[in-house]
């Protein structure tokens, strides 16, 4: 590569950085937490960011819990459970967890009014197990 298809490269990337922390600088954190364990161990913060591409839930670097067959995220009405997870009463299914540890990020559909729900769940839906829960509640 010579010098100038090196800096023509630098420079778009650079362009390309700086729109990047622009839309990010864009993201507004509407509420942040903590998990709490319920039946098994659980730890980390959570955030949800509203950005232009809607609601997404970010599980922080420090997230932990143990390994489970179908443990999956929630957003529920109660206080700290879904009963009959196909209920859309009670609870809207977010996904299932990408791991059990770290960083991770979960949009919303776009349909879903967070302000409708009390908590973040984490819960096995194979044996209708929960894990732990944080507070969302728009205080």
């Amino acid at each position: 590569m010579n010098l100038k298809t090196a800096s023509k490269l630098l420079a778009t990337l650079l362009f390309m950085a700086f729109f990047s922390l622009q839309a990010t600088a864009q993201d507004e954190v509407i509420k942040e937490g903590r998990f709490i364990s319920k039946g098994y161990r659980i730890s980390g913060n959570f955030q949800l960011v509203k950005t232009e591409r809607g609601i997404k839930i970010v599980l922080d670097e420090r997230f932990r819990t143990n390994n489970g067959p179908d443990l999956k995220i929630f957003l529920s009405k109660d206080n700290h459970r879904v009963i009959n997870n196909n209920n859309a009463d009670l609870g809207v299914k977010v996904g299932l967890l990408k791991s059990n540890q770290g960083y991770q990020e979960y949009y919303l559909n776009p349909r879903v009014d967070i302000s409708r729900y009390k908590t973040l769940i984490i819960h096995c839906e194979r044996f209708s197990k929960l894990w732990g829960v944080a507070d969302i509640s728009q205080k």
